[in-house]
């Protein structure tokens, strides 16, 4: 684990830390050997030198991004973003963090 994952996790507000601390332990426990690093201002997560997603902190809700989303089948709908292949989802508080959801993309990237 990256210490400056971890602190800029341990920064967040009440509610979002929770919900970035619970996005950093599903994208570890359904990848193996992941690296996180601490780039542009957020965590970005990568396996085997390939960047694969990012989780950021906002101000009304945190966000899990996708470097290459246009693979991921979304069918309803919870990804946003006007960009050719990066995508990401808005969580505003831990009880609608779809982990279901979540660990599918993770595994259809790789």
């Amino acid at each position: 684990m990256n210490t400056q994952v971890t602190n800029y996790i341990q920064k967040a507000p009440p509610g979002h830390r929770e919900i970035l601390e619970q996005l950093r332990e599903i994208i570890h426990s359904t990848l193996k050997e992941v690296d996180e690093e601490y780039k542009w201002s957020r965590p970005v997560f990568s396996k085997g030198g390939r960047e694969f997603a990012y989780i950021r902190d906002a101000s009304k809700h945190v966000a899990i991004g996708f470097y290459d989303a246009t693979s991921l089948n979304d069918p309803q709908g919870f990804l946003e973003g006007s960009g050719k292949t990066m995508k990401h989802m808005k969580i505003r508080k831990v009880e609608d963090l779809n982990k279901e959801i979540v660990v599918s993309w993770l595994k259809q990237l790789f």
